[in-house]
């Protein structure tokens, strides 16, 4: 995404806004989110929202992110469809190559990942928040 050079908000919903990361602050300040250990979400007008992570979590999202973004696009193609809970088989099936094809695309991507069942790496699929 490329980063915009200007944003243009209406002043009114910006005070708004102001006003409720103030009144934010304040509830964080006073412990009321200090053991934030699921997504908080905020939303705002106009269609906004704000979503409040404990560090761990965008931590572990990025370096999911890191991790996933090293695999190759048919590696990709293999692990969206494991994400749907196929089998080898069924994957192999669906992308026109052998079932052993797709066992080593799978193997490549735990290798890369530095997981080492599916099931962890789907965890980590999944820990990725954008």
């Amino acid at each position: 995404m490329k980063p915009l050079d200007k944003i243009v908000v209406d002043p009114g919903f910006a005070r708004s806004l102001v006003d409720d990361l103030r009144r934010l602050a304040g509830e964080i300040e006073i412990g009321q989110h200090d053991r934030l250990h699921a997504p908080s979400v905020l939303r705002f007008e106009q269609g906004l929202a704000l979503c409040l992570l404990p560090s761990s979590r965008v931590i572990e999202s990025e370096r999911a992110s890191a991790l996933l973004s090293q695999i190759s696009p048919r590696q990709r193609l293999v692990l969206a469809r494991l994400l749907e809970g196929k089998s080898a088989k069924i994957i192999a099936f669906e992308l026109g190559i052998s079932r052993r094809t797709v066992e080593h695309h799978i193997a490549s991507i735990l290798r890369t990942t530095d997981t080492h069942r599916v099931a962890t790496l789907l965890g980590l699929v999944h820990a990725r928040l954008f």
